[in-house]
């Protein structure tokens, strides 16, 4: 909270000061936290189920009414073309800069088609873009973490394997899977939620509980599945009516916007303080123009190949180019990631850490510092056009921001 109350008081994004911090109480610099040390076993579990709540209010928030007019197609389009073209480039960045394996390179190149709420949403609310663009964004940035970290997975099983091919049946059955749960706890959390009268802080504590049984369910069935489950669940209570007694929404969004931010916070030092400087630093020159290449090549290159022949006008669209952050679901899967695969003695697989960390702080830092001046040259700041999606809300829908 600390970095959170600086990074207000400095008027930067809080993910610039949270990494900072993050990376210098840990074992590295001042020594003061060791994530693994403190949290052990439970530190994948707790991630899992932190990024699961984070998804989940980032889905309460999104408005489908700011995608009108044909918008939804400039989203669907960067979350399915634009996933593959930032695959593709990034895999082909990482192998021919890096010099990495080939496997190793196209899992990396998997990992970092992800951006996501965590980093996305406190960027928005930062920079404050005209609506339409904010909308597109806010939208990518939630349901690009459940397509991205699945097709990482799938990758991630066919390098252990040793296989040349993905399953192809098992990127539908994780998304079905996660679905079907997510459906379950909607209708019991609404249920609940309409017919209960209970005080409304038993009632967000009761939602959340159904929800991190349906997220840790999911991913136990199968991984990563958690989080189309969280994101569904959102989806489905921004979009239902009389789930909270009117008059009190401002109380319900307040308690689920306490929690996210906290768990926001929470996440991004404990992972920061995880990564190892030195290897870091040893990518060098090459891992500084892997990260011009990732900004300059890949994200614009995703971005006209998604929104051409879209609604967007050009200088929405080069704002778009201005923003990929990766942050808090990119840093817990190559953690993961390379424990495994280290231990199955496969070749590079101790870089993919290093090489995350640095698209993370560098991303972090460029379009967390860069985002609101690119806007204003643009003309799209908040006060051009529509206002800014969070402040378009419907009191019936103040629901969503909890």
């Amino acid at each position: 909270m600390g970095a959170q109350l600086l990074a207000h008081t400095a008027a930067v994004p809080q993910i610039v000061t949270l990494l900072a911090i993050g990376v210098a109480v840990g074992p590295d610099a001042l020594g003061i936290i060791d994530p693994d040390e403190l949290l052990g076993a439970t530190l994948e579990p707790f991630v899992t189920l932190a990024v699961g709540v984070v998804l989940f209010d980032g889905a309460l928030k999104l408005r489908h009414q700011d995608l009108a007019a044909g918008a939804w197609q400039a989203v669907v389009r960067l979350v399915t073309v634009g996933v593959l073209v930032s695959w593709a480039l990034g895999t082909l960045a990482v192998r021919f800069l890096l010099e990495l394996d080939w496997s190793i390179s196209i899992l990396i190149g998997a990992i970092l088609t992800l951006s996501g709420p965590t980093v996305v949403g406190p960027l928005m609310q930062h920079v404050r873009p005209s609506g339409r663009i904010r909308a597109v964004l806010d939208w990518e940035g939630v349901l690009v973490d459940p397509i991205g970290a699945i097709l990482a997975v799938l990758v991630f099983h066919a390098v252990r394997a040793g296989k040349t091919e993905i399953e192809v049946g098992e990127f539908f059955a994780t998304i079905a899977c996660g679905a079907a749960l997510g459906v379950a706890a909607a209708v019991i959390i609404i249920a609940l939620l309409r017919t209960t009268g209970a005080p409304i802080h038993l009632r967000v504590t009761t939602m959340l509980a159904v929800l991190l049984v349906a997220v840790g369910a999911a991913d136990a069935l199968y991984e990563d599945a958690g989080l189309v489950t969280a994101i569904l669940v959102g989806a489905a209570i921004a979009r239902s009516k009389g789930v909270i007694p009117e008059g009190r929404e401002a109380e319900f969004a307040t308690i689920g916007d306490t929690l996210s931010q906290f768990l926001i916070g929470i996440l991004f030092v404990t992972l920061a303080a995880r990564v190892d400087l030195g290897a870091v630093v040893d990518l060098g020159l090459a891992g500084l123009a892997l990260v011009g290449v990732l900004i300059f090549v890949q994200r614009p290159a995703d971005v006209a190949a998604s929104t051409i022949g879209t609604v967007l006008t050009l200088r929405e669209r080069i704002f778009a180019a201005g923003v990929m952050p990766r942050g808090i679901v990119v840093a817990a899967t190559a953690s993961a990631f390379q424990l495994s695969l280290v231990e199955a003695g496969v070749e590079d697989a101790d870089q993919i850490v290093p090489v995350c960390f640095l698209v993370i702080a560098a991303t972090v830092l460029v379009y967390g510092l860069g985002a609101r001046p690119l806007a204003r040259s643009l003309g799209l700041t908040g006060e051009e056009g529509a206002p800014p999606a969070s402040d378009t809300r419907a009191p019936a829908q103040s629901a969503r921001s909890g």
